[in-house]
């Protein structure tokens, strides 16, 4: 048994050090960009690294995602695609800075932010942090009042109706890729999402279809004893 955990070692530091090979080298041309400290475990996601990022004085967060079994679409149609949704300009879906996909996986450019995602938010937790670490079931999960649940939701069903109107099926809806602030909230690790989803499906969804979904997954919070329990 302890032999097989050594391996087990071996193996997950080698891979890491081929998701930091693959992004140096993703990189590479931008001489101005300076990567730090490295996250990652930070998510839940295994294939996903997240580097903080300092260009000048700006203060960036580079997140790279590689590609899973249900990836859809050659190189060129995903760039594409990435630059038609890093256009986007609207209030609810987070800034993107820079996104491109390469034959390993999708990178993506953002703004830091310090406050973390809306989980991050309910669990009082640093973002930074490894996963099991801010979410295990020894911590405490605070909650929000409902009229902040529905400014939440109808701000998250506007971005929604939009990806909805360019036909991108965006639904994968949690509150890790929710960012809010004393604004509002925003959608982030949209460029991602989709893509990774096989975005290119045919088949689409209607709003109501969405409204049904949002209520089910992401108002899969369920208000019990003043608390909201995350049950994406």
């Amino acid at each position: 048994m302890k032999q097989q955990n050594v391996i087990l070692f071996e193996v997950t530091d080698s891979y890491f050090s081929l998701l930091d090979e693959w992004i140096l080298l993703s990189v590479r041309d931008k001489p101005e960009w300076r990567l730090g400290e490295r996250h990652v475990n930070c998510g839940w996601r295994a294939a996903k690294t997240i580097h903080e990022l300092k260009c000048g004085q700006s203060a960036l967060v580079l997140s790279a995602v590689r590609y899973g079994p249900d990836r859809c679409g050659d190189i060129e149609t995903l760039n594409e695609t990435l630059n038609f949704m890093r256009s986007l300009d609207y209030a609810y879906i987070g800034e993107c800075i820079s996104s491109w996909a390469d034959d390993k996986g999708v990178l993506s450019v953002y703004r830091a932010f310090d406050g973390g995602s809306l989980r991050d938010h309910l669990y009082k937790s640093n973002w930074r942090d490894e996963f099991f670490v801010k979410y295990c079931v020894d911590r405490t999960v605070y909650s929000l009042e409902i009229v902040d649940i529905r400014f939440i939701c109808r701000q998250i069903l506007e971005a929604l109706s939009l990806f909805c109107a360019l036909s991108i099926p965006f639904i994968d809806i949690h509150s890790g890729n929710i960012s809010i602030s004393d604004c509002g909230c925003e959608l982030i690790d949209a460029e991602q999402e989709p893509i990774l989803k096989s975005i290119f499906a045919p088949e689409t969804r209607s709003l109501p279809t969405l409204v049904e979904l949002i209520s089910n997954e992401l108002v899969g919070y369920i208000c019990e004893e003043r608390r909201i329990f995350d049950c994406c």
